[in-house]
């Protein structure tokens, strides 16, 4: 990581800033450390490990929920999500063919319904979740968990000083930040207002537990037009609900949440060649779809 001067960011996320003093990589705490225990930042521990780049005592994931996964699990439990929205090959471990391997070697066993989803074989979340639990048994992923809130990040001549929520402060030789944005769930103006006037409003994607529906009226509706609105409004409805979905659009169909051409060379050989974060993160933004 570098940065041609300091950066603040409050509220719970790292705040970077460089820093002349020095310090020796080698008598870090850490070659590696990842800044979130969610899916991406799982998958990196795995890949470091599974490819020899650091030795596991090396190596921790700072994230401060009780276990990793935990944010993930809460929102897909809120959604009320069954099969994933990405292709089978998309998954937690190094091997393209894992999860599918992890389903039973068998043709037949691959083509159960509970398993996956046709026509285009989107896999079920309790499967991900299966496969999930086995790569990081394999690679021990949960004893590197260190339950933490990185406060601070500053920035040193050969390695970076951690500060942490609860005093601790660690040393690293490399950082990836794996914080996604789970942490500020986007608003609504209106809806923001209808909550400060007391209002019941909740984002899906708030706060550390699920959403249960028997916390919820009777009637209830849902602001936005996206999978995760569609996949809340089946769930309440299954609990009996009466739900509106309030969009700016009819629902749109898309068959994955990017298209299948970012799993390898057709797209990813000109995304590799873009050195600018910040173009990196416009061309992801836009390959997702929405919602």
């Amino acid at each position: 990581m570098t940065t041609g001067g300091s950066e603040s960011v409050r509220d719970g996320h790292p705040c970077v800033e460089a820093s002349a003093q020095r310090a020796v990589a080698s008598m870090s705490d850490f070659d590696w450390v990842i800044v979130g225990g969610g899916p991406f930042g799982v998958h990196v521990a795995v890949r470091l490990l599974a490819e020899g780049t650091v030795s596991p005592e090396r190596l921790c994931i700072v994230d401060p929920a009780p276990e990793l996964l935990h944010r993930w699990n809460c929102h897909t439990a809120s959604t009320g999500m069954r099969f994933l929205r990405s292709p089978a090959v998309h998954h937690l471990g190094v091997e393209p063919f894992g999860l599918l391997q992890h389903a039973g070697r068998r043709k037949r066993d691959r083509r159960k319904r509970d398993l996956f989803a046709p026509p285009k074989r989107h896999p079920a979340l309790k499967l991900f979740a299966s496969h999930s639990a086995s790569v990081m048994k394999a690679y021990n992923i949960p004893a590197r968990h260190v339950q933490d809130r990185v406060t601070r990040i500053q920035l040193q001549a050969d390695a970076a000083l951690l500060s942490l929520q609860g005093g601790r402060r660690l040393t690293a030789g490399r950082i990836v930040l794996a914080i996604g944005n789970s942490d500020a769930p986007r608003w609504p103006e209106s809806a923001s207002r209808l909550r400060a006037a007391g209002g019941l409003v909740r984002h899906i994607f708030e706060g550390e537990s699920a959403l249960e529906p028997n916390e919820l009226p009777k009637s209830v509706a849902i602001l936005g037009g996206g999978i995760s609105a569609a996949q809340l409004a089946v769930r309440l409805a299954d609990a009996g609900k009466t739900v509106t979905i309030i969009a700016r659009h009819f629902p749109r169909e898309h068959d994955f949440d990017s298209e299948p051409g970012w799993i390898g060379p057709k797209y990813m050989r000109g995304f590799a060649a873009v050195q600018d974060p910040g173009v990196r993160r416009h061309i992801i933004s836009k390959a997702r779809h929405r919602g």
